[in-house]
């Protein structure tokens, strides 16, 4: 058996302290690291977020419409299941079986990265409702401006299930991703979502946690630092998505709630 006290008296009370010292420097060392990797990691959201913007307008500058909602795509890269193009059997192609992921699927051209099918409103099983979204990615590839070799559509039971690296690209952070939500359903009245009437389309962190203050700063840097108004939004303080990273769920007050050190924002979301 081990006789602690004889072992201790083998060490000085200095060798004791520099002991400590050294434990001292290791885990502020540790502590630093990782306060160093979380930084480059929101850099990366706000150069992933401003470069997938850049490549939206580019495409909407050469093709006069955004990418998903682009009610002439089939007559650039064919339809995916070669025919109109803006059929239910296009909807459901798997863009990845097709060569080069070139086959694609018509939006409605109404200016939202939304649905091509209105009428489908809260039908869940309609891939129509929520094909824009998925086929955006998919045409910026084929357009050479980023997205990925993606699906093109939902890959899960309902018609919004998305599937990193599968139907959405990885975002920067763990277990994040980017996805498109058009706005014409965003308004005041919305559980979720601050005003974002003035707005036309929403590229949307999600999957991503961040600290109230992380998203403040990542606002404050690409934006006017509230949670509320201007480019940069979060959702409302009781949204069920991320309750209470603001303050209020009022336009005029809300503010994020920086006192509050959890990982509880629901990502961002970057209008354009």
């Amino acid at each position: 058996m081990i006789d602690w006290k004889v072992l201790m008296r083998g060490f000085s009370l200095l060798e004791l302290s520099m002991v400590l010292i050294i434990l001292a420097l290791i885990i502020s060392g540790v502590i630093a690291g990782q306060t160093l990797l979380r930084s480059a990691e929101l850099r990366r959201v706000m150069e992933d977020a401003d470069a997938h913007r850049k490549n939206l307008y580019a495409f909407r500058t050469k093709f006069e419409a955004y990418p998903g909602d682009f009610a002439r795509a089939s007559d650039v890269w064919a339809a995916a299941d070669g025919g109109t193009g803006s059929t239910t059997s296009c909807y459901n192609v798997d863009s990845r079986t097709l060569t080069n992921n070139r086959g694609t699927c018509n939006g409605n051209g109404d200016g939202y990265i939304f649905s091509p099918n209105p009428t489908a409103v809260g039908t869940e099983s309609n891939i129509w409702y929520y094909s824009e979204r998925f086929r955006a990615w998919q045409q910026l590839a084929s357009a050479g401006m980023g997205g990925g070799r993606l699906a093109g559509r939902t890959l899960g039971a309902n018609s919004w299930d998305v599937s990193i690296e599968q139907n959405v690209p990885r975002g920067p952070l763990e277990n994040s991703y980017w996805q498109f939500a058009g706005t014409s359903f965003a308004l005041t009245s919305d559980p979720h979502y601050f005003d974002t009437a003035s707005a036309q389309n929403i590229l949307w962190l999600g999957g991503a946690l961040l600290s109230p203050e992380e998203a403040a700063q990542i606002d404050s840097k690409l934006d006017d630092g509230f949670p509320a108004t201007g480019k940069v939004l979060s959702f409302k303080s009781s949204s069920s998505r991320q309750v209470n990273c603001t303050t209020t769920d009022e336009v005029s007050t809300a503010r994020y709630d920086v006192f509050n050190t959890a990982r509880i924002c629901a990502g961002l979301n970057f209008v354009f």
